[in-house]
């Protein structure tokens, strides 16, 4: 236990040093073009290690998550693509801190529950009226469904792990007080009905040639689920799984995303659709250009 804080505090300085040079790293790169900046970027953190638990929280004087505000040598799937996003357009690190912010929380305000825990219900909503990105899925020439799923904010919350409290040094007893209080903080958010555009996966790969060319050259994918049911696991169910960025090469279509089997990856969007054309929940893709 003694050796917590030191470990702690070198971890800290050297993700403090590697900041610095991220953020000389932006200017840097601040007169390429936006996508030669998505490029840039999303190139940079392939190989990186996937972080299962959620890599990112509300920072030191977060209440039931001190897991830092921004990172750049772990990833999950959503945090990968906020840090690119982020990166991607500004200039310096204080505007990427700030976007961030704004990327990550209802009105920017740090707090685990106005946190956009859940993609199709707020994080897509919010952010492209921020300007960040558009939702294109209808636009490219092909009939879409709608996906649907009942997100029981409440009950999700209520389904969590003491695993979910991150707070440094906080003894068991401590963490699960602290959870019991999430718990009944979240007591009043109300149950929500999610839903996004897709193109069904058949329809897409029937149809690549042509999804190839309409599509533009950057752009956020999410793998849509309708009413994928995990009620009984997590405690709601869900219409998106997992998303990453799109982004074409070389007349190719790549997906480059943060990924539980092998961390950070890059491959053909093709490729991986086609493991899942059987699948029995995973019905197409939904995307937002950026």
């Amino acid at each position: 236990m003694k050796l917590i804080w030191p470990l702690l505090l070198t971890i800290f300085l050297c993700s403090n040093l590697y900041a610095q040079d991220i953020a000389k790293e932006i200017i840097q790169v601040s007169t390429l073009s936006k996508d030669q900046r998505y490029h840039h970027w999303a190139h940079k953190f392939i190989n990186l290690p996937y972080g299962d638990k959620g890599p990112l929280g509300e920072g030191r004087f977060g209440e039931y998550d001190q897991d830092p505000l921004y990172r750049f040598d772990l990833f999950d799937c959503t945090t990968f693509v906020e840090t690119i996003i982020s990166l991607s357009q500004n200039n310096n690190y204080d505007d990427f801190q700030k976007q961030m912010q704004d990327i990550r929380y209802q009105d920017g305000y740090i707090s685990y529950l106005t946190r956009h825990h859940f993609i199709s219900l707020s994080w897509i909503n919010a952010n492209e009226q921020l300007g960040y990105f558009t939702d294109v899925t209808a636009d490219l020439g092909f009939r879409t469904l709608e996906a649907q799923a009942m997100i029981e904010q409440a009950n999700w919350i209520k389904m969590h792990k003491i695993d979910r409290i991150q707070i440094p040094n906080a003894t068991f007893n401590q963490r699960n007080t602290i959870l019991q209080d999430l718990r009944n903080s979240a007591r009043h958010l109300p149950n929500r009905l999610a839903t996004l555009d897709y193109l069904p996966l058949v329809t897409l790969l029937k149809n690549w040639g042509t999804f190839k060319n309409n599509v533009s050259s950057v752009n956020v994918v999410n793998f849509v689920r309708p009413n994928w049911n995990l009620r009984q696991t997590i405690g709601t169910n869900l219409n998106i799984s997992h998303q990453g960025l799109m982004l074409k090469e070389h007349g190719q279509i790549f997906l480059i995303h943060a990924s539980p089997s092998g961390g950070v990856k890059k491959e053909l969007l093709k490729n991986y659709l086609l493991k899942f054309r059987n699948s029995p929940t995973l019905k197409g893709i939904n995307l937002l250009r950026l």
